[in-house]
């Protein structure tokens, strides 16, 4: 038997929103009339629903293409938006769209959003060879993570591991402030 799915809420749209991912999770950035404070703002967010509410109008609500953990998701406030990150499940898939009417993205795309999390601004060929292979490592393991090869993925976050433990005492400070 297939498990049972609740009723799909559809997509209510009443401003302008943008989402990415990372391997971990989503961050949907939802943009609010200039005026609107904190106070005046609502989000409830359960695994396979989000709804956003202000002043007592949706702003933002409907069913997710995937579940998320619901009691780890935050959301902020700022002038003119409102951030909401949304964890993905332990091991959790790349998402190709955040509400099943979406239209969905290519995988190539969703990889590569998985996969760029956090840009370098240099030239890779300036990289020590000690760096470089840091870079691949990291790219080959969002890569298996983000092509559901867990295999790869495992045994490259323990040689990952193997490596900040063996860094430990020269860079225990760096590491802890991360």
């Amino acid at each position: 038997l297939l498990p049972l799915r609740k009723a799909e809420v559809p997509l209510e749209a009443n401003t302008t929103y943008s989402w990415s991912q990372t391997d971990e999770e989503i961050n949907l950035l939802v943009r609010i009339p200039p005026d609107m404070a904190r106070r005046d703002i609502r989000v409830e967010i359960k695994p396979l629903l989000l709804r956003m509410v202000a002043r007592g109008h949706v702003l933002l609500a409907g069913s997710l293409d995937k579940p998320v953990v619901a009691g780890e998701a935050t959301w902020t406030y700022e002038p003119g938006e409102v951030h909401v990150m949304l964890p993905k499940e332990t091991g959790g898939p790349v998402f190709s769209r955040l509400f099943p009417s979406e239209e969905k993205l290519s995988p190539a795309l969703a990889i590569k959003q998985v996969c760029d999390d956090e840009p370098y601004q240099g030239r890779y060929m300036d990289l020590s060879p000690e760096a470089r292979k840091i870079v691949d490592m990291h790219r080959n393991f969002n890569h298996a993570r983000a092509t559901g090869k867990g295999d790869w993925a495992t045994e490259l976050e323990e040689e990952m591991k193997m490596m900040r433990f063996s860094w430990g005492a020269e860079n225990k400070d760096e590491w802890e402030r991360e």
